[in-house]
């Protein structure tokens, strides 16, 4: 049995590693950065000196590209200083360090185009600036691995859940059909991290793709979970007419490519979700 610091515990991922470390002992962490509370080395160092812990992973993050923008000091501490000062207790008292990062390192892409662990990222938005920063900082560190993930979706939360919701109740919806990503659902990407960090996909790799297997627009991807009898209710349109003036640039990366082994077909996603949803 291992024990298992996890920071971000509360998170959309967080819980479902949560869930996924059953058999394990999670001992969460939680660490509030902000302006007026910037966490301690130290303090990381005492938090975790007598927990006696083999790996740390951290789910925590400050998300959503406006909010990333409005709020660049946050982004900057909470996606990459937070993540280097993790990395760097670890590597002190010699615990693995697994930071979880975003497709969103990478530059905006074209239709069709999928990004490999090979790929030299090039973000566009403070999101993705700072997650890279992120991965930047801790990839020297013999204790740290990165592990990236694509777009994540479940039956509760996320915008997929609420268009679902909403077509249900029979209104209708526009959504955009320009961003793409090779989507995920929540509960299969952690329960694939467990099964890679507890040896079952056992890597020695600094740098890990999880992704689905299939590109679609956040449109094809509603299309696919939607019944016929409603599909009269969804109408495809640009993300432009969302946001017509965006202070950052829409995220157009297009998604991951994963090894075989850390590919996750679209089918079992959706097949999940159809079944929370009954």
């Amino acid at each position: 049995m291992m024990n298992i610091g996890l920071v971000g515990s509360k998170g959309f991922l967080g819980e479902q590693i949560k869930t996924a470390f059953k058999n394990q002992n999670i001992f969460p962490l939680s660490y509030r950065v902000s302006r007026h509370n910037d966490i301690s080395i130290d303090a990381i160092n005492n938090s975790i000196k007598n927990l006696n812990l083999d790996i740390i992973i951290n789910c925590s993050a400050l998300i959503g590209f406006e909010n990333c923008f409005i709020n660049k000091w946050d982004a900057y501490n909470i996606n990459a200083i937070l993540p280097f000062k993790l990395a760097l207790v670890a590597e002190i008292q010699k615990i693995k360090f697994v930071q979880i990062s975003t497709e969103a390192v990478f530059a905006n892409g074209v239709k069709l185009v999928k990004y490999s662990e090979l790929d030299m990222p090039n973000p566009s938005t403070v999101y993705g600036k700072s997650k890279y920063k992120g991965e930047q900082l801790i990839s020297d560190f013999d204790y740290s691995s990165i592990i990236r993930l694509p777009k994540l979706f479940n039956s509760n939360t996320q915008i997929v859940s609420m268009l679902l919701k909403k077509i249900i109740n029979k209104e209708n919806v526009k959504i955009s059909d320009d961003l793409f990503s090779t989507p995920l659902h929540v509960r299969l990407a952690a329960e694939l991290i467990t099964e890679i960090i507890t040896g079952a996909k056992f890597t020695s790799k600094k740098l890990l793709h999880i992704s689905g297997d299939t590109q679609l627009s956040l449109y094809s991807l509603v299309r696919r979970m939607v019944s016929k009898n409603y599909l009269h209710l969804i109408e495809k349109t640009s993300n432009s007419h969302f946001d017509p003036n965006p202070k950052e640039p829409p995220l157009l990366n297009c998604g991951l490519q994963a090894k075989p082994e850390c590919t996750i077909k679209i089918e079992d996603s959706i097949k999940l979700f159809e079944k929370e949803i009954r």
